[in-house]
């Protein structure tokens, strides 16, 4: 039965500089309980399909962040967000379910499966939560060693905004932007690039 209480999962791993961009957005929303709805979840995941979907199975809504490798070809340079999220109605001759997020388990990921591979698994034993939100932030390094870059820093802080405002709104549809009311750190908001 889904319709249970929101989660949020910050995937990545935090020795791995860059690919620890999910996580660190968990510390951020962490640090500012206080301005998220009551109940929400938070949880750290490393990537692993199965685990991420026990984590979301039953919610009404689940927030995904993780990190991607730069394309530069395709315009993803560090600090840039890319979003998806599953469409809520069917389009023509398809399922929803049937749409595919755009974080696949290539080399545009940065874990050898994760979120992709999660969604896929989660559609054929249908246990996707009623609303999934993707957010992947381009990052730079990807070596061993603690640290985000400064590009991924910045964003940090602006997609924690961003997913504090759509748990506010209980809508992964909003977009940010507006007044989000207190927020605990001294950043201004700004809308995230696209």
């Amino acid at each position: 039965m889904r319709g249970g209480a929101p989660v949020v999962i910050g995937v990545g791993n935090d020795f791995r500089h860059d690919d620890g961009a999910g996580p660190a957005v968990l510390a951020v929303l962490q640090a500012a309980r206080e301005v998220l709805p009551d109940g929400v979840r938070l949880a750290v995941c490393d990537g692993e399909p199965t685990r991420m979907i026990e984590l979301w199975d039953h919610a009404r809504l689940a927030i995904v962040v993780d990190a991607a490798a730069p394309d530069p070809g395709a315009g993803l340079l560090p600090g840039a967000v890319v979003r998806w999220e599953m469409p809520r109605e069917p389009a023509a001759g398809r399922t929803a379910a049937g749409v595919a997020p755009p974080i696949r388990s290539d080399s545009s990921g940065t874990h050898a499966l994760g979120p992709g591979t999660a969604v896929r698994l989660a559609r054929v034993l249908d246990r996707l939560p009623e609303r999934l939100l993707l957010l992947a932030i381009v990052g730079a390094d990807f070596r061993p060693g603690p640290g985000l870059s400064e590009a991924v820093t910045e964003t940090v802080a602006h997609v924690a905004r961003e997913v504090a405002a759509r748990l506010r709104r209980q809508g992964p549809s909003a977009q940010s932007g507006g007044d989000l009311g207190p927020w605990p750190l001294s950043q201004p908001h700004t809308r995230l690039k696209s």
